[in-house]
């Protein structure tokens, strides 16, 4: 009869166990930095909304449409990379959020680095801490390095540019998952 019990539990136990898989839908960094739910959008000083519009299937994989001014650019997430499509360019990787400080890698043109995880962005009374800050160069031009500031649970809170007019645009207004905000 004990060894009935035992059996019978061990039984119920491995049920469980091998009923137990992996959690899909986990959060990963990419979704906490850069939410990309339709009607998200982003508007900085001086510069026209970034809108996520809809989804659209490419080959395999599903990327998630943002439109700026009269462009689409085409944004996917995996493994904690944002790979995006602009212009008629290949798939390439614009923000590696599991890259350590100071890596580097290719995006089109432009040779891209992870300065930092953790600089805090003041906009008007709001404080964002923990923001990643990517810059952007081509090597061998002038004028036209970059950096873009992600914010979590925001996204785009900062963009920098050394040569433009207005050389800090800071977050005005965005709506995430249904919040709207003024900064």
């Amino acid at each position: 009869m004990r060894l009935l019990k035992t059996i019978l539990l061990f039984a119920i136990a491995l049920i469980f166990i091998v009923s137990c898989e992996k959690n899909k839908d986990a959060i990963s960094l990419t979704n906490i930095y850069l939410p990309l739910e339709i009607g998200n959008y982003w508007q900085l000083d001086y510069l026209t909304k970034k809108e996520v519009v809809g989804t659209k299937k490419i080959g395999d994989k599903i990327y998630h449409l943002i439109q700026y001014q009269n462009d689409t650019t085409y944004y996917r997430i995996e493994n904690d990379k944002v790979y995006v499509i602009e212009y008629e360019d290949n798939e390439s990787v614009k923000f590696n959020l599991s890259a350590k400080v100071n890596d580097t890698w290719n995006y089109h043109s432009y040779m891209v680095k992870l300065v930092s995880k953790t600089d805090t962005i003041i906009v008007n009374d709001t404080k964002f801490i923990n923001c990643f800050q990517f810059f952007y160069d081509v090597p061998g031009l002038v004028d036209e390095e970059h950096s873009i500031w992600l914010a979590p649970n925001v996204g785009f809170v900062q963009e920098q540019c050394g040569e433009c007019l207005h050389q800090i645009k800071k977050l005005d207004k965005a709506k995430i998952n249904g919040q709207e905000m003024d900064y």
